[in-house]
């Protein structure tokens, strides 16, 4: 389990970061990230980074005061350390064969 969070504030953000991070090639394993939204209502994407590339995304619905929990299941295919990235907000995983 990886846990990530991001605050979102009228184009301010704050964030931290809680990990388990090690996880077997192929297994998958579950990321979540608590989003709050201290301004107006609104809709934001929540995007996962392994490094540079994309890997997952949710496009969520955020009322103004309120938080979400934005669960993503992924699989990463190559051994070794992965950064994994969300928002501003970065933890490592170590992925064994």
């Amino acid at each position: 389990m990886l846990s990530l969070s991001e605050t979102e504030s009228s184009g301010s953000t704050q964030t931290s970061t809680e990990a388990n991070g090690k996880v077997r090639v192929g297994e998958s394993f579950t990321v979540y990230a608590l989003i709050w939204n201290e301004g107006a209502d609104g809709i934001t994407t929540a995007q996962l980074y392994d490094g540079e590339a994309l890997i997952a995304e949710k496009i969520m619905a955020v009322t103004g005061g309120c938080w979400r929990v934005v669960q993503m299941d992924i699989t990463l295919d190559t051994p070794g350390e992965h950064m994994l990235t969300l928002g501003g907000t970065s933890n490592t995983v170590t992925v064994s064969e």
